[in-house]
């Protein structure tokens, strides 16, 4: 979840993601997702934040994934 959320600055600049907590109970979830700024590679600084961007997904699909087990060791 937290890569498809961006906090961009006036320049458009994202804050860097610092991490993220959740929590909850049978009524309900919390999410804390944490941001920052930085210096970025071009030498400026994000400013306070202006925009959010949260890419949701809209649909799903079923797909097949072929995979096999090599050389596990049985159990005794």
């Amino acid at each position: 979840m937290q890569t498809q959320l961006k906090l961009l600055d006036a320049n458009g600049q994202p804050l860097d993601h610092r991490g993220m907590r959740s929590g909850g109970n049978a009524n309900g979830m919390d999410f804390t997702i944490l941001f920052g700024s930085s210096v970025r590679p071009n030498g400026r600084a994000s400013t306070d934040p202006v925009l959010i961007t949260w890419e949701v997904p809209t649909g799903s699909k079923d797909i097949s994934v072929s995979f096999e087990f090599k050389d596990l060791p049985m159990p005794k």
